[in-house]
């Protein structure tokens, strides 16, 4: 699967990333999630990927983060009630319109709704790539169980970092400078 993670082939997914659940998660741990969503956001919008998310259930648990919204490039978040994202109609014909099939996961829970929403993607024949440092459980215990079961699943797990280094190949593309400010600010975050 390497030779086809490309940039044109990539279509990225954010779960649940909602306000409601953040007291759930250990603070150093969401902080540094957050900012690997907004850096892969950030990134992924300047390259053009596509990018869809998930809200988990939006009459209980309100919407997604709002520094996420912000600088979103993607369609409307899909307000979902399955833990699978891959159980609701919407998302799926929105996921399958742009017909790319290696999806770039991240989100919450680890063991929950990312877990099945991989499993179901990977049994539908798309390729997975779970972004480690991007994905949070409450605790340590659950986010290594949901990590490992998606692995043995046949989803590829890495660090945002080596993913967007990766895609870009190459020190003389724009996109570089733009990578090593986005991740020289995020130390600051």
């Amino acid at each position: 699967m390497w030779n086809n993670i490309k940039i044109e082939n990539l279509l990225y997914l954010v779960i649940d990333m909602q306000d409601k659940f953040y007291p759930l998660i250990p603070s150093n741990v969401l902080k540094q999630a957050r900012k690997n969503v907004l850096t892969t956001i950030q990134m992924f919008g300047d390259l053009k990927i596509p990018m869809i998310g998930t809200e988990h259930y939006v009459k209980g648990l309100g919407h997604t983060d709002n520094e996420i919204c912000k600088i979103w490039k993607g369609d409307a978040f899909t307000d979902k009630v399955t833990f699978s994202c891959f159980k609701n109609l919407d998302f799926k014909d929105n996921l399958k319109k742009y017909g790319r099939k290696i999806v770039v996961v991240s989100g919450l829970e680890t063991h929950i709704c990312v877990l099945q929403t991989v499993i179901d993607l990977l049994s539908d024949n798309y390729h997975v790539i779970v972004l480690k440092d991007a994905c949070v459980s409450s605790t340590k215990l659950k986010w290594e169980n949901g990590l490992a079961l998606m692995e043995k699943a046949g989803a590829y797990v890495m660090s945002t970092e080596t993913l967007l280094f990766y895609l870009l190949q190459r020190v003389d593309r724009s996109e570089f400078k733009t990578l090593v400010k986005l991740l020289k600010d995020a130390q600051n975050f």
